[in-house]
């Protein structure tokens, strides 16, 4: 019959645990935060000039007649 040996692996606890970041991993989080800040000042200038008073009254002189 064959043996069977059991080892404990040591394990240091006052190790702190920490995430290996390559490059393509980090350029791809930068470009991520990058394009989601640029779609939400997109929406925010759309919905400021939508809902402002001033581009309503604008469209308005426009198109009345003098």
């Amino acid at each position: 019959m064959s043996r069977i040996t059991i080892v404990q692996a040591d394990f240091d606890y006052n190790t702190p645990l920490v995430l290996e970041f390559n490059e393509i991993t980090s350029l791809m989080a930068i470009s991520t935060v990058g394009i989601i800040t640029i779609m939400v000042l997109c929406i925010a200038v759309a919905a400021t000039s939508f809902f402002s008073n001033k581009g309503q009254d604008l469209t308005q002189e426009h198109y009345t007649r003098r």
